[in-house]
């Protein structure tokens, strides 16, 4: 089996779509037949297991959001992280640079 170690958290906005499409757009930009619904926790609530999760894994990286606060060289759009990553993040590969 393979796996190729790619983790990718959701944003605050994902798991909470259907408020965000109600605040943000008209009324009616959503058909009504389409099943667009929040998740039943907040980002608060969901964002430390994604942590524990990141532990056990061994996940690299940048964090761009830490507790609120954006740094530089990671995503600025994520949503906010209660600790960095637990690993650095890894040199890019030739493949990377090439393209």
């Amino acid at each position: 089996m393979h796996w190729t170690a790619v983790l990718i958290r959701p944003t605050p906005t994902d798991i909470m779509l259907k408020t965000y499409v109600d605040e943000a757009y008209k009324p009616g930009v959503l058909q009504e037949d389409m099943r667009v619904m929040d998740f039943p926790f907040t980002w608060d609530e969901i964002e430390p297991h994604y942590y524990k999760f990141e532990l056990i894994c061994g996940q690299s990286g940048n964090t761009g959001n830490l507790r609120g606060q954006i740094l530089e060289g990671g995503d600025p759009f994520e949503g906010p992280h209660s600790e960095s990553y637990p690993l650095l993040a890894l040199d890019d590969t030739l493949n990377n640079v090439m393209f």
